[in-house]
Order: structure tokens, then C-alpha cells, then sequence
């Protein structure tokens, strides 16, 4: 529901700015923050009820705890829950790129192709890659899940769905943080101090040894006068 509410906002805020300025207030946006967390909460911890469908189950092979639907009602309503989500964000995304990709040809026709290029490569190269994110991992684990009460699925579809789930977690971020200039360049600069410092280290170290083995030269030239 996070990545949803993120998709819906990106959405508004670049193809209708106007309605995004009127309607997504700082209040506006704490409320289906805590709304979208609130529900998140209660769902995931009606594994902690008896009856309602979902419970708790530790994974031996795998080490970790999930939430898995015992109930054919509530499987079924996971399944609605979660394609719904997946076309509300597959929807949003799609139409956000074709909008930007729209802006951006109308633009380098006024101004040039060449100042554009490496816009249209950073749009291709992030919606690219978040759509493979969401159709290789996301989907998956969503549906696996969510039909496990209805399907015996063997224990490797489990394990890859489990594993698809955290993958996603992980990798939607990092994808987000490598098409933006800006955290591209404090990732290079910290990286480049370390390598200076490592590099200046060992000539530190080197100078250091040089002016104290001039200092005992000089030391001992003196004694021999």
C-alpha cells in the first residue's frame, strides 16, 4: 500500500500539479500516511487472532517468521487487495512515464536533442527497471501468498516468494537512489574521500618515515663533526 500511495502521489504531482497543489496538503498527506500504516498494522497483526484467516508460521529452512493465509475468504480477498494495487501502480507509473516522455520530446524539439538525451536515458532506465522490479519480484510474492490457502504450492515457490518479497524491499530504493544526480553525487564523493584517504595513508606514512630519517641524519652528522 506504501509503494501505492508513493505511485498515486507521483502520479498527481507531475501529470496534475494542479489538483496535487490543491488537495495534497502537508495534513492531507499525514492523514493517508497514518491511514495506509494503520491499516498495514491491523492486517498484518490479525495473525495474533484466532479465526481471522492469517497466521504466523516459522520457516526452519529459512529462518524467518511470515504471515501466511489459512482461510479461502480471506485468500481471495488478499488477491482482489494485491492485484488491485498492482494496477493502480502499474496504471499510474505507465501514465506518468508516457506524460514525461511526452514533456520531454516536446521540449528537445524547442531546445535541442542533445540537452534532453540523458533525461530521456534516466526516464527509460528508472521506469524500466521498476517495472522489471514489480514483474519479477512483487507480483510473485504477492500472489503466492495470497493463494496459499487456496493452492498447495511446493516449498521452493514459497521460498522464492519469500524471497521476492524482501528482494523487492531492497531494490526499489536502490533503483530510485542510482537514476537521481543528486544521490549519485554524495554516493561518488564519499566514495572518492575514502579512496583519498586511503590513498594519502600510505604517503603519510612514507613522508613521516622520510623527515624522521633526515632528522637522524642530521643527528648523526652532527655527532661526527
Amino acid at each position: 500500500m506504501t509503494l501505492c500511495l508513493v505511485s498515486i502521489d507521483r502520479f498527481l504531482f507531475i501529470v496534475k500539479p494542479h489538483l496535487h497543489k490543491r488537495f495534497m496538503t502537508p495534513r492531507i498527506a499525514l492523514v493517508l500516511v497514518i491511514i495506509v500504516w494503520s491499516f498495514d498494522t491491523a492486517f498484518f497483526s490479525s495473525g495474533f487472532i484466532d479465526g481471522s484467516g492469517v497466521e504466523f508460521r516459522y520457516i526452519n529452512y529459512l529462518g524467518v517468521c511470515y504471515a501466511f493465509t489459512t482461510s479461502p475468504v480471506m485468500a481471495i480477498f488478499r488477491f482482489f487487495f494485491a492485484s488491485l494495487i498492482f494496477i493502480i501502480i502499474i496504471i499510474t507509473s505507465v501514465w506518468t512515464f508516457c506524460f514525461t516522455r511526452k514533456f520531454i520530446n516536446n521540449q528537445s524539439m524547442i531546445v535541442g536533442e542533445g540537452v534532453y538525451a540523458s533525461k530521456k536515458k534516466r526516464l527509460f532506465g528508472i521506469f524500466g527497471s521498476m517495472m522489471l522490479v514489480y514483474g519479477i519480484f512483487f507480483t510473485p510474492s504477492i500472489f503466492f501468498s495470497a493463494l496459499l490457502a487456496i493452492v498447495d504450492f511446493p516449498g521452493v515457490l514459497m521460498i522464492t516468494a519469500v524471497i521476492f518479497f524482501f528482494l523487492v524491499i531492497t531494490l526499489s530504493p536502490v533503483i530510485q537512489a542510482y537514476f537521481r544526480p543528486e544521490i549519485n553525487s554524495v554516493i561518488a564523493n564519499i566514495v572518492c574521500c575514502k579512496i583519498l584517504k586511503n590513498k594519502s595513508y600510505p604517503l603519510a606514512i612514507s613522508s613521516t618515515c622520510n623527515s624522521s630519517s633526515a632528522v637522524l641524519d642530521i643527528r648523526v652528522s652532527s655527532l661526527d663533526v
